[in-house]
Parts: structure tokens; C-alpha cells; sequence
């Protein structure tokens, strides 16, 4: 009988919300970091303790060119060694967009980061956003039936 998902997710920047979701509980966080070692530290702890099948990380938001290029570079930066951490660990790795998870968890895509963050009784966004990515990508692990943590010891990795 297959387990049900564990998902572990990260909302990525200087200042990074985390979710860890599971079928009993879900627990979040949030830290700053300031160097590329600090993320892979943080992340590392996280991964160790949680052990989980899947991460779902946030995809940066590109709309109306607020983004410059140097968070770009810190992004995808911190996603290289997310990924390398998975590989190591085959752990399937995920990227979704803020708007996918909440249209997944609360029906519309529209709704603000402030709204969200009430609703799940959390101080920070990006705690928040990293909520709503683990719930997400948790309902559609459950929906696809998702393979258990032994079958997906090969190192699969996914960043498509």
C-alpha cells in the first residue's frame, strides 16, 4: 500500500518561507539567508529532518518586469543547489507558480498574499506562500497517486 505524500516546499529569496506538509500535520517557518552556503545549510537541515518525497519550490514572479536581473541570479542560484541537494537524495523536485498553488488550495489564483497569510494565521508572506505551495503540490501528489519514498530512492529529479 503506497504512504501518503510528504512534500516540503520553499518560497525562495534572502528572506525564504518553508512548508513541510504531510498526511497528519504541516509545520512552517521561515529564515534569511545572505549567502548561497547560508541557503544550502538552511535547506539541508530541512531536508534531513523531514526526509521527504517531493519538493515543490516557487517560480519567481516575472510579471511587469519588477524583477531585476541580480534576483534572478540569486533565484535560480538557489534553486542549482536545491536541485543538487535532490539529486543527491532523490527526491522529486517541482517548481509552481504562487497563482497555480492558490487556485489549487483556495480556488482562485487572484487572491493576495496578505489574504492568504490571514487566512492560514501566519505573520510572514513568504511563510505563506510556502504553505499554500506544499498544500498544492500535496493535494495533486495525492490526486496522482504518488509513488512512495522507496520507489523514489533512484534519484529522480524533475525541473520541468
Amino acid at each position: 500500500m503506497k504512504k501518503s505524500p510528504t512534500v516540503l516546499s520553499f518560497d525562495i529569496g534572502r528572506k525564504a518561507g518553508w512548508a513541510f506538509k504531510d498526511s497528519v500535520a504541516i509545520d512552517s517557518g521561515h529564515f534569511a539567508t545572505s549567502t548561497y552556503m547560508e541557503w544550502k545549510t538552511e535547506i539541508s537541515k530541512l531536508i534531513d529532518l523531514y526526509s521527504p518525497v517531493a519538493i515543490v519550490v516557487g517560480k519567481p514572479n516575472l510579471f511587469g518586469l519588477r524583477t531585476s536581473y541580480n534576483t534572478l541570479e540569486v533565484h535560480f542560484g538557489y534553486i542549482g543547489i536545491l536541485a543538487l541537494k535532490c539529486e543527491e537524495k532523490g527526491i522529486y523536485l517541482f517548481p509552481m507558480g504562487d497563482t497555480t498553488a492558490r487556485k489549487i488550495v483556495f480556488g482562485s489564483g487572484k487572491i493576495k498574499k496578505e489574504e492568504v497569510a490571514q487566512k492560514l494565521g501566519v505573520t510572514s508572506l513568504d511563510e505563506a506562500d510556502a504553505i499554500t505551495l506544499a498544500e498544492a503540490q500535496y493535494q495533486l501528489l495525492q490526486e496522482a497517486n504518488a509513488p512512495d519514498a522507496e520507489e523514489t530512492a533512484s534519484g529522480i529529479t524533475s525541473l520541468e
